[in-house]
């Protein structure tokens, strides 16, 4: 007779009644995750295969791509003279012009690398003006600024809109010759009338 709990019971009808109970044999596979040693061998087979992997590509790699010619960058005597950074500048015009008055106008300017060389105005009246200088490399140090401003004065005889050009030019010595660099601006004057 089997019971509830897969036990058999054995009974029998004798003067003396002896009970007696089995329990069935189970398998002797233990619960939870697999013995720890063919996880580990699985592991170390994994990681051998990789190792061998990455040698396989490595002496692909010496074998295959060894023949190129490796890439040299020319030195910069060969690109010729270097240009100064970049060299910018900004106007600031007054707030109201008027004719036969002198106006004043500020420029201010921003050069990494350049000596400041002078400036050049057209004022669109048929007047222009400059100021620069010969550029020289002496070999001497240059006191340079890297960022200065300047005020300019000029006064138009008649009212009307003048469409003024404005310009800073700086230069850097490179190989004993000058490399200049010019910027220039295009600012709308309006002039008004003497009132």
């Amino acid at each position: 007779m089997d019971t509830r709990h897969g036990q058999d019971l054995e009974v029998r009808h004798d003067p003396d009644v002896v009970v007696t109970t089995t329990t069935p044999q189970t398998s002797t596979v233990p619960d939870g995750p697999p013995p720890a040693q063919p996880r580990r061998r699985l592991v170390v087979g994994l990681v051998a295969m990789l190792a061998l992997a990455l040698a396989a590509v490595l002496v692909l790699v010496l074998v295959l791509g060894g023949d190129d010619d490796p890439v040299q960058a020319k030195a910069p005597s060969d690109a010729g003279p270097a240009v100064p950074a970049e060299l910018g500048m900004t106007v600031e015009l007054p707030d109201s012009v008027v004719a036969g008055e002198n106006a004043q106008i500020v420029v201010r300017w921003t050069d990494g690398e350049g000596v400041f060389s002078g400036t050049s105005e057209d004022w669109g009246d048929g007047v222009g003006t400059s100021s620069l200088a010969q550029d020289q490399c002496t070999g001497v140090a240059t006191d340079r600024k890297s960022a200065d401003s300047y005020t300019l004065e000029h006064a138009w005889s008649e009212p009307g809109t003048y469409q003024v050009v404005l310009g800073v030019t700086t230069y850097a010595c490179t190989d004993g010759s000058a490399v200049q660099e010019d910027v220039s601006k295009t600012v709308s004057v309006q002039v008004l009338p003497k009132g």
